[in-house]
């Protein structure tokens, strides 16, 4: 009976080894698969270095609220503008419009809401989580609305030429991780959505 016992044992030992190795390698060139196909999706393009794609389109001219950010590409102009210029309606000379984060608190007051609704070309939120605080009057931009990790960091909008309705755009950071290699590829995301929207 003991020798049954222990023989019993060993080649459970035996059977549950063998599983464990299979299932390992199984597992490996599971995760193996989904990282490359993950690689191949990644809208940052981020590869095991973590190098990000650059924006490598048409010269983009983009207004900005605030102080202009820092970027890789050489083709994207910006030009900083004031609230009194962004209200005159001078925007046909551009592709876009940021409103940075130092001025998101200015940029929610209500008399700006329509601006951004009929807006031709897009407008984007650095910093800001969603486009509400900027787009309904009776809402005033918080710290609420800052980003976080799990949200948009550039939000933004532009009237759809089709239809006459409101297009909400946005951008995440890599990882949800704010350093700034990961706010520079967001920007060069941002720019690509620029492009499509301007063709």
């Amino acid at each position: 009976m003991k020798k049954g016992l222990i023989l019993f044992i060993v080649i459970g030992f035996i059977l549950v080894g063998c599983k464990s190795e299979t299932n390992n390698g199984i597992s490996t060139e599971s995760n193996r698969s989904n990282v490359e196909s993950a690689q191949g999706t990644n809208p940052l393009n981020s590869s095991i270095t973590g190098e990000f794609e650059l924006y490598n389109g048409k010269t983009l001219k983009v207004a900005v609220i605030g102080t202009s950010p820092q970027i890789r590409e050489e083709q994207v102009v910006f030009n900083e503008i004031s609230f009194e210029e962004l209200t005159k309606g001078e925007m046909v000379n551009y592709d876009a419009v940021f409103v940075m984060k130092e001025r998101l608190n200015q940029a929610s007051n209500s008399q700006y809401a329509d601006i951004y609704l009929n807006s031709d070309i897009p407008v984007f939120f650095i910093s800001a989580n969603s486009h509400l605080p900027f787009t309904l009057k009776d809402t005033e931009y918080s710290q609420s609305w800052e980003w976080t990790p799990g949200n948009m960091f550039a939000t933004g909008v532009i009237k759809d030429s089709d239809n006459g309705s409101l297009k909400e755009l946005g951008v995440g950071l890599y990882n949800d991780e704010k350093t700034n290699e990961h706010i520079k590829a967001t920007y060069s995301l941002v720019f690509k959505q620029i492009e499509e929207i301007s063709l």
